[in-house]
């Protein structure tokens, strides 16, 4: 676990194995913090920090918790037997300060046909501590007495700015509330209020004095500017101080109806700068961030509409006509040279092109030969029927012939390509600009 448990570098609570592990020191002057929010679902039955079973005593936690604005949630205890005490989160919380904790859904005894006494989703007892900023809501706390929504037993500690929206349901005849189950000497309480529902399973003698707080023992107990719900406790009488007789009604307690619960004007004194915000509905706190509103699930209609494509479609037909060529076998020496002039059309003047042919005695070989013949700007046209006995070069036309596969012959003294079809090319006048195009010939090399 991070952190020493000094004020300044305090242990760090990130998992419900830190979160049990502080049962293992309980002592004053040790300070914790939650780092995230603990799911404790997967947790299984939880037993209470402190917890006294009524046999073997245990000491009271008296460190300080910061919450930090974050939740422990899904917490679960059910212990028998009923006459064990101290139930919550915290069973005993002494002198120390717990604050800025959020609970949800903790489940206190729900299935046990009795409960415990001194029962509260935070804390089952606290004595001389103090609590701020902490709320427990969507929760059910099932005790004996003695029983809150928040707190089962507090006294002579001081509780500020909480609130409890959990259930609470009181099994005998005496004392439970929607807040706080009993507030004893000395106790101060100040801007907190109830709105979960309190119930009775027996006829109890302080039925109708719960919703808020059940028992109140005596006048030094101070509340001031606390609210319940009448309509949702289902308790609407105000609380009195003492028992058996009552001395009169508890001031600083006040039922009001839903309505409004969720006005912010019922809340005189209260500060929504700094801690508390309203928006149509109960009080939240501020360190726990502005609530996201409820989700709006709509069904939207969309019509979609596409143009439509237009595309043009061009079917263009070339006829290929493969000639080959075949040259005889040429079976003497020629030594006479024969010059053509050959005129070619150009777009400035017209090219001069000499060609030179030669005759020597070679054997007969075939190969397949992919030439590429750079554009010179005119267009060449050559019809021949057939060659006889000639073996042709080409110079002076001031162009180049690439050949990808040069003639693997010896003595080869010129190159010679026939053009599987008729080629448009294209020349400059002065040799300026050549572009290049690619046809592949088929040749015959004579070697």
């Amino acid at each position: 676990m991070l952190g020493a448990g000094t004020q300044s570098n305090p242990f760090i609570i990130q998992t419900p194995n830190d979160l049990n592990s502080m049962r293992n020191n309980v002592a004053r002057n040790v300070y914790w913090e939650l780092g995230n929010d603990i799911d404790m679902s997967s947790w299984g039955n939880w037993t209470p920090i402190a917890y006294y079973d009524n046999v073997t005593w245990k000491n009271a936690f008296e460190g300080n918790f910061d919450g930090k604005g974050f939740k422990v949630k899904n917490l679960t205890i059910s212990i028998t037997p009923n006459d064990t005490i101290y139930l919550g989160l915290f069973g005993q919380y002494h002198y120390g300060t717990c604050q800025n904790l959020g609970l949800e859904n903790i489940q206190i005894n729900t299935s046990r046909p009795m409960g415990n006494r001194y029962t509260g989703t935070l804390v089952g007892y606290t004595y001389g501590a103090t609590i701020r900023n902490c709320y427990a809501t969507g929760g059910n706390v099932k005790g004996q007495d003695e029983t809150g929504g928040l707190i089962g037993k507090a006294q002579g500690g001081l509780i500020e700015n909480c609130f409890s929206k959990n259930n609470v349901t009181i099994t005998t005849s005496y004392w439970g509330g929607g807040f706080i189950g009993t507030a004893d000497s000395g106790q101060i309480i100040n801007n907190c209020y109830a709105a979960g529902n309190v119930s009775y399973t027996t006829s109890a003698q302080h039925n109708g004095y719960s919703g808020f707080v059940g028992y109140v023992r005596d006048g030094s107990i101070t509340f001031s500017n606390c609210f319940w719900d009448t309509q949702t406790s289902g308790q609407a009488n105000p609380p009195k101080h003492g028992y058996n007789p009552f001395t009169g009604n508890v001031s600083g307690v006040t039922g009001k109806t839903t309505v409004q619960m969720k006005t912010q004007s019922t809340y005189t004194n209260w500060d929504f700068a700094n801690t508390w915000l309203i928006s149509s509905d109960y009080p939240l706190l501020k360190v726990f961030g502005v609530p996201l509103p409820p989700a709006k699930i709509q069904t939207i209609l969309v019509n979609s509409f596409t143009d439509n494509l237009f595309s043009t479609v061009v079917k263009a037909s070339q006829v290929t006509k493969n000639t080959e060529s075949i040259l005889s076998n040429l079976n003497a020496y020629v030594d006479r040279e024969i010059q053509r002039v050959i005129n070619v059309s150009t777009y400035t003047l017209p090219i001069y092109t000499d060609v030179y042919k030669t005759f020597r005695t070679v054997r007969s070989s075939t190969q397949n030969v992919i030439a590429f013949i750079n554009p010179i700007s005119a267009v060449v046209e050559r019809q021949t029927k057939t060659f006889k006995h000639l073996l042709s070069f080409i110079e002076g036309i001031n162009t180049s012939i690439n050949v990808i596969h040069p003639i693997q012959n010896r003595g080869v003294n010129a190159y010679v390509s026939y053009e599987q079809n008729p080629s448009t090319s294209h020349f400059e006048a002065n040799l300026t600009n050549i572009y290049q195009i690619i046809n592949p010939s088929i040749l015959e090399v004579i070697e």
